[in-house]
């Protein structure tokens, strides 16, 4: 019941910060916290208790730049590259990727503040037209630039795992290297009713802004698969794969050897504690003070000495995993992989993998370029085999 009532009273008191929040916005009033770049706060005239946003000048200049090199085209990082080349530091640290995204998304720039835009139960944003857009200061950018760069962000903003449904493995991996937008798949039909499909930019389909150029998928798909196993699936690169893997089975040992001292030093510990209670029972007998309080202490401490000797029982019926593969087997293992991704039928898995190291394929007038990350690999594996514990759910166990 007093569970009930603290939930009750943390919601109300909730519920009241943002009634205040919001009151106080739409009086022009800064809430507190950091500015974002092109504000500082100072004392209300009116009411000097109070804090108002005022805009710096040197620093909005700053902002329009970077929202006008934003509707030009480019991207986050590019912005962050000329913006520290220019010497335009943001309060003097560097730009980077992420401060510029956040301040193209920061609605204070426009001169309101948004409440009730992240749900506290789930800590997901919640959709923009729940929203409370409350006009506060002066705004640096108007309305209409603002909800054109997020038009244009949220247009441009990669899938990293491309569509659930496309029969294409680099669906929302390829990226135009003109503008950097996504390229998505464009058909057309022959006629003679034959289907063809095509990458194309999205930029250049949308605002033809761009010279889009339709690529054969499914030639391109071929192409980029065959060149990126070739890449990756070396003896070589396995090698080191194949190393990893097996220095993480060695550790398994040590790693083992330190959980079962651990939950031996815990159950020390709790035998101790009732030790020491029962000392006190023998010493002061049926005199002894708060006596509920330490049979509630022994019961809770008994609890906990169960669980952790059935912890303890399930550490010592592990088994330590095997290497997955020799170092003979690396070459069969290269050919094999290979094999798999070129004749895979589940064009969804395979983007899948490929999305989960690769952070974007760039097509250029004449060339190809991957950004990729491949240590990502090797973590997989062995993070893998580090879950892999024999007496768990056989669901972990890597899977072919």
């Amino acid at each position: 019941v007093m569970e009930l009532f603290d939930e009750l009273y943390s919601r109300q008191v909730s519920a009241d910060t943002l009634r205040s929040m919001v009151k106080n916005a739409k009086a022009g009033y800064w809430n507190g916290g950091t500015p974002v770049l092109g504000y500082e706060s100072a004392p209300a005239e009116d009411n000097p208790k109070r804090k108002r946003l005022r805009i710096v000048s040197h620093e909005a200049e700053t902002v329009r730049r970077i929202f006008s090199m934003r509707l030009d085209g480019h991207g986050a990082k590019t912005i962050a590259i000329n913006l520290n080349e220019k010497g335009l530091l943001n309060r003097g640290k560097k730009w980077h990727q992420n401060s510029v995204v956040n301040l193209l998304r920061n609605q204070v720039v426009s001169g309101c503040m948004v409440f009730n835009k992240k749900d506290r139960t789930t800590n997901r944003i919640r959709p923009r037209d729940q929203w409370m857009v409350i006009p506060a200061h002066e705004p640096i950018i108007s309305q209409d630039v603002f909800d054109a760069v997020q038009e244009a962000m949220d247009m441009d903003a990669p899938d990293r795992s491309g569509s659930a449904v496309s029969s294409f493995i680099f669906t929302g991996i390829l990226r135009c290297g003109q503008c950097g937008a996504s390229l998505q798949i464009e058909n057309a039909t022959s006629g003679t009713g034959k289907k063809y499909s095509y990458y194309n930019c999205r930029r250049h389909r949308t605002y033809g802004d761009c010279d889009g150029r339709r690529l054969p998928a499914h030639d391109l798909d071929l192409f980029l698969v065959d060149h990126i196993a070739g890449e990756v699936f070396t003896e070589k690169n396995l090698t080191g794969v194949v190393a990893e893997i097996n220095a993480a089975c060695s550790s398994w040992a040590t790693e083992h050897r330190k959980r079962t001292q651990a939950v031996l030093g815990k159950l020390q510990e709790l035998e101790n504690k009732n030790a020491k209670i029962f000392g006190i029972l023998e010493l002061m007998g049926k005199d002894v003070p708060n006596l509920g309080d330490l049979t509630r202490r022994l019961r809770a401490n008994n609890d906990e000495i169960k669980g952790q000797e059935q912890l303890l029982a399930e550490i010592e019926g592990e088994r330590a995993p095997e290497p997955m593969v020799s170092s003979d087997d690396v070459s069969e293992l290269a050919r094999t992989l290979v094999d798999i991704i070129k004749t895979t039928d589940n064009p969804k898995k395979a983007r899948h993998f490929f999305s989960s190291f690769i952070q974007g394929i760039f097509v250029e007038d004449d060339h190809v370029r991957v950004e990729y990350q491949p240590y990502v690999l090797v973590n997989k594996l062995v993070h893998s085999v580090q879950r892999w514990l024999p007496g768990q759910d056989s669901n972990l166990r890597p899977k072919d």
